[in-house]
């Protein structure tokens, strides 16, 4: 076997060092080689023979092969004509042989279906080149699909030593950084800010939409990596870049950034078009700068916009002559304006932002007026502050100031609490108050006395006009005309009194609210015209003449008859008082809307006020009331020297409780 030749005759001499040289890199094992080849070819045999005779061959050789075969990846030997003259344990363990000699002797290359010329292609291009070769190529070695780097290096006489390095490790990791680095692209893609990274060399390397669009840059163009200084060039031609005095030192300051920046740096960057955009700048892991790109324009604006608006609102609060003050979720005071401070008795100086409400009201406390109110009155605050309740209460102080105390929630979680000084304000309603009560009860004892003066009027009266009677009877015997007539005047006055005395009482208990007012179904038109039968002879004795108009269908009103004539009877009765120069009275009852109208015609002075004609006239007075009696009311229509008393029923008449009636007929004057 000649290939065998070098194998087993000289390792020391020979394949075993210029292997083991390449696979260690060993200058000394070259070195080495060298050196014994020279003792060998007889340079000086006298030295080689001595060096032959030692004992110490045997155990470099032993060594040598030692570490050949201690080496962690396959190496091997090949001759001039490319066979395989030598490999170690790491080379047949990969090709599946049991040892290294087998291996070699069966001539079973490591790169065979992978590498050319049955594996052999590498060392052919190396043997051809003189200069090493490399190529990575996957094979199956120990029963699994591995990538290596074969390297073939070719040596001075001819030699060519081989080595195989797993990197089966380094290219999963380089794929998985691959897929990590395409994903991380993706991301930075679909963001809004601009993205750019530069490498070391100022290259452009990646880029995503954003940045281009933020700068109206072409995509496709930055696609071709441009250099840093090109991309400032051209945002410089489209006036894309601040305006600068000097553009060399500002281009140098941004290339001067690729050794200085080490940690991230930001600035705002106010572009000629208005827009301010916010760049920040950080070192790259894999070397070069990245670049963030973000058009805050709106976003300044906004808070430009918003801290005019806290500013103009802090403004208003300091203005506000109510005590404003806002609690956060800790019942804490978070803010205050200046009259806060003030109506509480506070200190501006000794008093600070953070406060809680409770050390707030602790000292408020020694200015509180009633004591034994207090502790209620701080619970309630303290609860309210802290739990975002709406509270309202007053608080009296030892100063004799009265203040008004509000609380409601926020919608930012926050309690507002407002302060009012309302001394004055209180005072004068106490005063009212008391006036009020005054006022009431000087009305009840005018009702008492008017209802108990008719009472104690109509005895006597009701005794007169009954002797009148009795004597135009001539129970006593006969009667001059003189007397008849004396006793007519008797009776007229006494039916006059009693009718006058009747209004005096029905306007007190009206007032009283003790009126009793049925309600019934009351046919309009049989009821005035019976009216106005009683009173016609009243009103042709001065002299007038009553013209009564109804509307045909007048409808039917809910109404107590008694109370209604009683309202139709005054409201003529008070026109022909008002009509003394007039030839006749004009009395109508129209239909309007959902109700009835009854008016009649009067004279009165345009500058008379119409309060003036109620608190005067005591029938209109009653006609007034009972008109609120039924839900409806009496108004004065004015025309020049002319007026109209019209009197509004609504067909259907709402409930009446209690004093309610009372209460309605005293609001009616006033809204005369």
């Amino acid at each position: 076997m000649p290939v065998l030749e070098p194998y087993l005759l000289d390792w020391a001499t020979g394949a075993f060092a210029w292997a083991l040289a390449i696979a260690i890199g060993g200058g000394v094992a070259v070195w080495w080689l060298r050196r014994r080849r020279s003792q060998a070819t007889g340079a000086d045999p006298m030295a080689a023979a001595a060096a032959d005779s030692r004992p110490s061959g045997a155990h470099e050789r032993q060594h040598f092969r030692g570490l050949f075969d201690a080496l962690p990846f396959p190496v091997w030997l090949r001759s001039p004509d490319l066979a395989m003259i030598s490999a170690n344990r790491a080379y047949a363990t990969a090709v599946g042989a049991p040892d290294a000699v087998g291996a070699v002797i069966r001539g079973m290359e490591l790169g065979q279906g992978s590498l050319g010329e049955g594996g052999r292609s590498l060392a052919a291009l190396a043997r051809r080149t003189g200069v090493e070769q490399t190529q990575s190529a996957t094979v199956i070695a120990g029963g699994a699909r591995r990538l290596y780097q074969f390297s073939e290096r070719p040596l001075a006489d001819g030699w060519i030593v081989g080595s195989a390095q797993d990197v089966s490790a380094i290219d999963r990791l380089q794929t998985e950084l691959t897929s990590h680095i395409e994903a991380h692209q993706e991301v930075l893609e679909q963001l809004q800010a601009g993205i750019a990274v530069f490498d070391s060399d100022r290259r452009l390397r990646f880029v995503n939409r954003a940045y281009a669009d933020l700068w109206g840059l072409d995509h496709a163009w930055l696609a071709g990596a441009p250099l840093l200084s090109e991309v400032l060039e051209t945002l410089r031609q489209k006036r894309r870049l601040p305006e600068v005095t000097d553009y060399a030192e500002f281009r140098r300051r941004m290339e001067r950034r690729f050794q200085t920046v080490l940690q991230p740096e930001e600035q705002l960057l106010h572009l000629p078009d208005d827009r301010t955009l916010r760049e920040v700048v950080a070192p790259h892991p894999l070397g070069g700068l990245l670049f963030v790109l973000e058009d805050v324009t709106d976003r300044l604006a906004l808070e430009s916009s918003y801290n005019t608006l806290i500013a103009v609102q802090r403004g208003i609060l300091d203005q506000l002559a109510d005590g404003i003050a806002a609690f956060g979720t800790d019942g804490r005071l978070s803010v205050f304006n200046p009259a806060f401070l003030r109506l509480l008795g506070f200190v501006e100086a000794h008093f600070n932002a953070g406060v809680h409400i409770a050390d707030l009201l602790d000292r408020l406390a020694p200015q509180v007026a009633e004591d034994t109110a207090w502790p209620a009155f701080r619970e309630a605050v303290a609860i309210a502050v802290t739990n975002r309740e709406p509270l309202a209460h007053r608080l009296f102080l030892a100063d004799g100031r009265t203040l008004d105390i509000a609380c409601r929630p926020l919608s930012d979680g926050r309690e507002l609490m407002r302060v009012r000084d309302i001394s004055d304000t209180y005072n004068v309603e106490r005063v009212l108050m008391d006036r009020n009560a005054a006022l009431e009860e000087a009305n009840r004892l005018k009702t008492d006395f008017l209802a108990n003066a008719s009472y104690e009027l109509r005895t006597p009266l009701t005794t007169i006009s009954g002797f009148a009677e009795l004597l135009q009877s001539e129970i006593g015997g006969p009667l001059t005309p003189e007397q008849g007539e004396y006793l007519a005047g008797i009776t007229k006055a006494s039916d006059a009194l009693a009718a006058l005395i009747d209004s005096v009482l029905d306007v007190s208990l009206g007032e009283a609210g003790r009126w009793d007012a049925g309600a019934a179904e009351i046919a309009l038109a049989p009821l005035i015209h019976s009216v106005a039968a009683v009173v016609r002879p009243q009103i042709e004795a001065q002299g007038l003449a009553l013209n009564l108009h109804t509307a045909p269908n007048l409808p039917t009103i809910q109404a107590d008859e008694r109370r209604l004539r009683q309202l139709v009877f005054n409201l003529m009765t008070s026109a022909a008082r008002h009509n003394r120069s007039a030839q006749q009275i004009e009395v109508t009852c129209l239909t309007a809307g959902d109700g009835v109208e009854i008016a009649a015609g009067i004279e009165l002075p345009p500058l008379s006020p119409d309060r003036h004609l109620f608190e005067h006239e005591l029938a209109l007075t009653l006609v007034q009331r009972l008109a609120v009696l039924h839900g409806g009311q009496l108004t004065i229509d004015r025309e020049a020297n002319r007026a109209r008393l019209v009197c509004r029923l609504p067909r259907r008449r709402g409930p009446i409780e209690g004093r309610q009636p009372a209460a309605r007929m005293a609001e009616a004057p006033a809204a005369q």
